[in-house]
């Protein structure tokens, strides 16, 4: 059990008590110090184990290591210097009764709402695992059939469409558990929506969500959400079959990425690389005359690198001559109406009529034999829209027509209360590698309003429609889509009857916000509220906007959101009270709130708690309750009584007494 895992390496750091204490900080946070040190102790000794036995192993088996080797290895990995330092703080804290109280009680809280759902959660898991082998094997078919034609077609072809109606189905099962809980389709109709264990569940199924874009976030730097999930899928089938891709979006939208990623899938290599912004002579893609003492060749650009395979005139000569097949490569045009379009215009109709295998030149390297590769050659374009933003030109129609068929828009990332992708990024960046987030909630979340109807008896949540009420990471979302639909010139919160509201030059693309989550991720101890940090963000980049059409708009929508960025506010952080996992789902609005009835508790009855001094079983209602005029406790303070420290759990769900928990 955790408690007894903290308590076993706090009685180890008695030893190494650190000599500082820190005041400054609640016990409620202080607890989610001490969550986070633990799990830091833990994979230093996993860590430090590992080494230890690959040190010892000799020629061994790890079963055929003697026990009291093992123990020993244990033992030296306590006396690493910094394993020390870790339990010397958990000890700390761990003397800290509140601290404790508030662990112990969150602990026990997380086990009890997954206990109450394991098996949809071993469920849930098993179809996103599902899911995750299906996705591998359709880019490995797509992959077969771009690079190693190893299969026939019609194989392929088949393969492909089992694979499809397979992830079809692991998908329509993994959205009826988030979206319903697995409730019953009569059930929700007699009930008007979901009852607490449902909603529960997909509230539970939601913090999965967030973890594992955290973990994608730490491991490539992005988050593929739904929506970019599906457009990358979309650009590696096109790619696979060989058509010719263009990525048109405003900066920022990650049209790079896509290009990255489906190379890496479809190659397992980065693409060659081209922009309009250096190579706007289309002809420097082609390649330059070299001389290496008395030998004169030529290097290959991007697009011939790409092309043929090989990267100059000697390697192609070479292949020509020993019949060697050397698979192409992908190739990314960047800032495609950059380029000098007549010269592109040339070399791509150059390019679109040759077959594979097919031996070719250009005029700009005179007396070279080229050969087509058979296979893995593709190109994938990226540019913004023409337009007053951007210094960028019409493509040329005969340009344009090569890449209509594999035309694919890229927008940010959307943000509605049914798809709300921005705000679940900037959740899943703000979670740390435990799965907790030390913000409060009210800082963090949207507002909810309760709607009865009562000729059903009926009480409903609905998002609040005054936007200036929800939380200041919701706020912030909100605030920033707008400034996205401004600089794309859609309509926004900025219109007014004299202006469309429209941004001229001026964006907040996705790496700035992100790297603000990161920072503010980075610096929660002691640091400013979320509020008064964004409020300071914004206000930073404001000042350094130079155009005063744009000052304005960003005035406008900004504020429109609650947010001073003209005076940025020293706004006090709120009471930190630690989230469980199915509170931290309950923070997207995406996760379905529940439908109750008239009399039924706002909060569940089924929170458990096991006194860890007697092992009693004790059910509860996590309510605060009034102890004198004026002051309330929450669940988790620890409280004085006869000399006495008690932990407050809560409520009894029938008798209503309050529960106390004598505390050593």
């Amino acid at each position: 059990m955790i408690v007894e895992k903290v308590a076993q390496a706090a009685r180890i750091g008695s030893e190494y008590l650190p000599t500082r204490q820190d005041p400054s900080l609640s016990p409620p946070e202080k607890a989610e110090q001490l969550w986070g040190l633990f799990n830091d102790y833990s994979t230093l000794r996993r860590k430090l184990y590992r080494e230890g036995i690959q040190a010892n192993i000799g020629g061994r088996r790890i079963r055929e290591i003697p026990q009291d080797e093992k123990d020993d290895i244990l033992a030296r990995s306590i006396r690493n210097p910094l394993a020390q330092r870790l339990v010397g703080e958990i000890s700390c804290l761990w003397q800290d009764l509140e601290v404790r109280g508030v662990f112990v009680l969150k602990v026990q809280e997380s086990l009890g709402e997954r206990q109450i759902h394991d098996v949809s959660l071993r469920k849930y898991r098993k179809l996103k695992s599902e899911l995750v082998g299906l996705e591998d094997e359709n880019f490995d078919l797509l992959r077969n059939q771009f690079l190693m034609h190893q299969m026939t077609p019609t194989l392929r072809a088949i393969d492909l469409f089992h694979n499809r109606v397979a992830k079809d189905r692991v998908k329509k099962n993994i959205d009826d558990l988030e979206t319903t809980g697995g409730m019953a389709a009569s059930a929700r109709t007699a009930r008007g929506g979901l009852d607490r264990e449902h909603a529960d569940l997909t509230a539970l199924l939601a913090f999965e969500r967030l973890v594992a874009y955290h973990r994608e976030f730490k491991l490539s730097g992005i988050i593929l959400t739904p929506s970019r999930q599906e457009l990358l899928g979309e650009v590696v089938t096109k790619t696979a079959a060989e058509t010719w891709i263009q990525l048109v979006g405003e900066t920022g939208t990650g049209k790079s990425t896509f290009a990255k990623r489906t190379s890496h899938i479809l190659n397992g290599e980065p693409p060659q690389y081209a922009s309009g912004e250096k190579w706007g002579d289309a002809r420097a893609l082609i390649g330059t005359k070299t001389m290496e003492g008395s030998r004169v060749y030529f290097d290959f650009g991007p697009l011939v690198y790409a092309l043929t395979g090989c990267q100059n005139s000697l390697e192609m000569e070479e292949a020509i001559k020993t019949r060697t097949e050397t698979p192409g490569k992908i190739l990314q045009l960047d800032e495609l109406n950059k380029f000098d379009q007549d010269a592109l215009m040339g070399v791509l109709n150059i390019v679109s009529t040759l077959r594979p295998g097919e031996i070719f030149n250009f005029k700009e390297l005179p007396g070279i034999k080229l050969r087509k590769a058979k296979r893995g050659f593709a190109i994938i374009a990226t540019m913004n829209p023409a337009s007053v933003r951007y210094d960028r030109k019409e493509l040329d129609p005969s340009t344009e027509r090569r890449f209509y068929d594999g035309k694919e828009k890229v927008d940010y990332p959307p943000m509605t209360a049914q798809e709300p992708e921005l705000y679940e990024i900037f959740l899943a960046v703000l979670l740390d590698d435990n799965g907790r987030i030390r913000i409060a909630e009210q800082e963090l979340a949207p507002a909810f309003n309760e709607v009865r109807n009562t000729a059903t008896g009926m009480i409903k949540y609905e998002l609040d429609s005054d936007v200036k009420k929800h939380g200041a990471l919701y706020r912030f979302s909100l605030a920033a889509t707008e400034i996205h639909k401004s600089f794309t010139q859609k309509s926004n919160v900025a219109k007014t009857a004299t202006s469309e509201g429209f941004l001229e030059k001026t964006v907040l693309d996705m790496e700035v916000l992100v790297k603000w989550m990161e920072g503010y991720r980075a610096q929660i101890e002691g640091g400013d509220s979320l509020a008064a940090y964004l409020d300071k963000k914004i206000h930073d980049f404001y000042t350094n906007i130079e155009s005063a059409n744009d000052k304005v708009i960003f005035e406008r929508i900004f504020n429109y959101f609650g947010f001073n960025i003209t005076n940025p506010r020293n706004i006090s952080k709120p009471l930190y009270h630690p989230l469980t996992p199915i509170e931290i789902g309950y923070l997207t609005p995406k996760t379905p709130r529940l439908v109750r009835r008239t009399g039924e508790e706002v909060t569940p009855k089924t929170k458990l708690y096991i006194n860890p001094r007697s092992g009693e079983e004790i059910t509860y209602l996590s309510t605060d309750v009034e102890i004198e005029a004026g002051k309330k406790i929450r669940p988790g303070e620890i409280i004085s009584l006869r000399s006495k420290q008690y932990l407050y759990l809560g409520i009894h769900p029938e008798t209503k007494e309050i529960i106390l928990i004598l505390q050593q």
